[in-house]
């Protein structure tokens, strides 16, 4: 496979064998992409967190959680733009007002494997937080591994620079992949693989459908 970088300098525990290769034509300049190097089954773990080496502090870790205010004041008294450019690509949605920030930012020293997941409206993979990867179907070899952004992004708050999908899929959302969760046919395909922000933002419509 043409592209294919080094595996040795991410963080992360494979338990099936994958490629990292650079997707910049596709996504533009700088993009990775996970790619299955041998068969993977539905519902098999595909890789971990390595806590020992990982960029972020555990899921709901205090120390690693900001506000929006704190984490826009954090990007604007960056000197380097390659640690505003890292902050903006790596910090993940907590929920509508917290932000979880790499522990590394200033030094960008490694990068979690989990984080090149791409997005598809009809992934192959679900992400828990920043712990595991798993298979939500049967992949081939050389198949792009991808996550649908919408199980942890809503567009109440969408911190991702991402606008207009083209995934390519015939169910491709377009631009509204961070709203899909308020729909009842996506709700009921995949609550279980949300994070618990979309699910109890779920939950909540559900409670008004109850009230009307």
């Amino acid at each position: 496979m043409a592209n294919v970088i080094d595996l040795s300098v991410y963080s992360g525990i494979l338990l099936k064998k994958i490629h990292v290769v650079d997707v910049s034509e596709k996504y533009g300049p700088g993009h990775r992409g996970l790619f299955a190097a041998e068969e993977i089954s539905a519902g098999e773990i595909i890789l971990k967190n390595d806590p020992t080496t990982t960029a972020f502090y555990p899921f709901g870790d205090e120390r690693g959680i900001y506000t929006l205010e704190e984490f826009y004041r954090l990007i604007s008294e960056q000197c380097d733009p390659d640690v505003k450019k890292y902050l903006m690509r790596y910090s993940l949605q907590y929920d509508d007002k917290h932000v979880m920030v790499p522990k590394n930012y200033l030094t960008r020293d490694i990068i979690d494997l989990c984080v090149f997941m791409n997005h598809s409206c009809e992934a192959n993979c679900s992400q828990l937080d920043v712990k595991q990867v798993s298979a939500l179907q049967d992949i081939e070899p050389g198949s792009m591994l991808t996550v649908d952004y919408g199980l942890y992004n809503t567009d109440d708050m969408q911190l991702l620079p991402f606008n207009v999908c083209r995934c390519g899929v015939t169910a491709c959302a377009g631009n509204d992949v961070f709203k899909r969760y308020k729909h009842h046919d996506w709700q009921q395909k995949y609550y279980d693989y949300c994070s618990p922000y979309v699910q109890a933002k779920i939950d909540e419509i559900r409670k008004q459908r109850e009230k009307a």
